[in-house]
This record gives C-alpha cells, sequence and structure tokens, in this order.
C-alpha cells in the first residue's frame, strides 16, 4: 500500500483513513464505526509491507521509517483529533 503525502500528518492521517474505511467496508451494517487503538495497531501489524520515508532535513534524505514510528505517531494523531474534539 502506498501513501503519498507532503506531511507526516497527513500522511498518518491517510493511514488511519484507511484503516477506517477498511472497517466500513468489512461492517456495512453498522451506522458507525469505533475501534481503539489496540485495533489500529494489529491492522497496521498485520499489514505485509508498511513502512514510512520520512525526510531529514539534517541529512537531506529520505529516512526509513517501521511500523513501530508509524503506531507511535498514529497514537499522537488519534490523541490531537480527540482533544480537539473534546474542546
Amino acid at each position: 500500500m502506498l501513501f503519498r503525502s507532503d506531511s507526516v500528518e497527513r500522511a498518518i492521517d491517510g493511514i488511519c483513513a484507511e484503516f477506517e474505511r477498511r472497517l466500513r467496508e468489512l461492517n456495512p451494517q453498522l451506522r458507525s464505526i469505533t475501534y481503539d487503538i489496540g485495533d489500529l495497531y494489529s491492522w497496521v501489524d498485520n499489514m505485509p509491507d508498511l513502512s514510512a520515508l520520512v525526510f531529514e532535513p539534517k541529512i537531506q534524505a529520505y529516512v526509513p521509517c517501521g511500523k513501530e514510528w508509524i503506531k507511535k505517531k498514529a497514537f499522537t494523531h488519534l490523541r490531537r483529533l480527540a482533544d480537539q474534539a473534546g474542546r
């Protein structure tokens, strides 16, 4: 699966959106889809080939980031969205 983005936040948002799309596809009878971070982590872990190439300005190169990095960024992203929704 390939996600292209000009920012880490938008890339992580795309990954989360793909997970949510997959949940809706698997559960078309549900009007509302809910999940916890563990569900997202399991989906990420079960993706056969998921990583991110992130531009590192200090070395002027792209650095590969694995699933653990993606999960940490997803947690931060979803927490920020939840905090914004709670305001």
